[in-house]
């Protein structure tokens, strides 16, 4: 390719990408998933944050 082409194709690459966005996505789900975890243990019973607290934090390490 040409270096004119290149740059077209980088420029479009970087508009339609958001990288932000995309991060903050992944961040919101991560973060949604671990509070709904902490959430359904609470009200299955799981009263003690020691054993809810690992739980939460690997769950979306579980799900993916």
């Amino acid at each position: 390719m040409r270096p004119r082409e290149l740059a077209l194709h980088a420029r479009l690459a970087a508009r339609v990408s958001a990288p932000r966005l995309q991060m903050a996505v992944m961040v919101a789900i991560t973060a949604l998933s671990g509070f709904l975890a902490s959430v359904l243990l609470a009200a299955a019973g799981m009263d003690s944050m020691w054993l809810r607290y690992p739980v939460c934090v690997g769950s979306p390490i579980w799900c993916s």
